[in-house]
């Protein structure tokens, strides 16, 4: 009787290394399906802009080093939370200037 007692003993921790194996990888599935990543899309077209707004045109606009992330972080409320995913200066054929930003949205599980 003591040797079944400690051959089930035995088996315990080898279920309960198995159950957390296997739970682990369920349990951020899911997470993922409850808190899904996804990317918003924000388009802003901007004609005749204040002269601070124009600073960071002309700074993505620069050929030799083009920087636009602190033009696309001051238009996208989005982007102060979230990680920009790409960010894109087109000139719009009816004067304005189109200014495009991907924001990766890590929401919280509601």
């Amino acid at each position: 009787m003591i040797s079944t007692t400690s051959s089930a003993s035995a088996r315990r921790p080898g279920r309960l290394r198995q159950l957390a194996i296997m739970a682990a990888p369920l349990a951020a599935i899911a997470v993922a399906a409850c808190c899904p990543e996804s990317l918003a899309d924000e388009v802003y077209l901007i004609r005749d802009p204040d002269p601070s707004l124009q600073r960071l045109i002309d700074a993505c606009r620069d050929p030799e080093e083009p920087d636009c992330l602190p033009l696309c972080r001051s238009l996208s409320a989005s982007a102060r939370f979230d990680p920009i995913e790409h960010c894109e200066l087109h000139q719009d054929a009816g004067g304005y200037t189109q200014v495009h930003v991907g924001v990766r949205s890590i929401g919280a599980c509601e």
